[in-house]
């Protein structure tokens, strides 16, 4: 294992393990992105495209009246253009701040900061790299039940190469003191 890819495992085992039970939720999400190259790089191979991934996310305050929120993501995409594949994994930091609450609504609003490991296969060859993103971010969390709730957030980024906007779905678990 290289040693980029330690540094991951061990930031995500931290962040887990550091986190008291009375955090919120645990949830299975889709990331969905609509990346632009509009910088006039790598011109040969467009990568301008939507794409969508998985990801497993935990959440400090799904829908307590909080009024500060964290929410760690961590994200697998793997997709094609036509001359190359493109995979990320990517650990995504979301800072927010309530906007709104009330017993089943919460709407907050933050900065997200992601970083991540891509591997491009194109025509020149294989390619690794670290990546770095940020974004400004709102979101939307709705309790079904007193387990569930749904999450749906926002963001606009820009990233070395790119800037564009992705949305995330979210179903979380929620545990601990709801």
């Amino acid at each position: 294992m290289n040693d980029f890819k330690s540094k991951v495992l061990i930031v995500i085992a931290n962040i887990f393990l550091t986190s008291s039970l009375s955090a919120d939720g645990l949830a299975l999400y889709l990331p969905v992105t609509v990346a632009i190259n509009d910088y006039g790089i790598n011109d040969q191979s467009n990568r301008n495209g939507t794409f969508i991934g998985l990801g497993l996310a935990y959440d400090s305050s799904v829908t307590k009246n909080n009024l500060y929120n964290y929410r760690f993501g961590f994200e697998y995409n793997n997709y094609s253009f036509i001359s190359e594949k493109i995979t990320d994994i990517t650990i995504v930091n979301t800072f927010g701040l309530q906007i709104y609450q009330n017993t089943k609504l919460r709407i907050w609003a933050g900065p997200r900061v992601s970083m991540g490991y891509r591997t491009v296969d194109d025509f020149t060859g294989i390619s690794s790299n670290p990546h770095f993103k940020i974004a400004g971010v709102t979101g939307i969390n709705y309790s079904v039940s007193k387990d569930i709730a749904l999450s749906l957030d926002i963001d606009v980024f820009l990233e070395s190469y790119y800037y564009g906007a992705s949305t995330r779905l979210y179903i979380f678990y929620r545990f601990g003191d709801t």
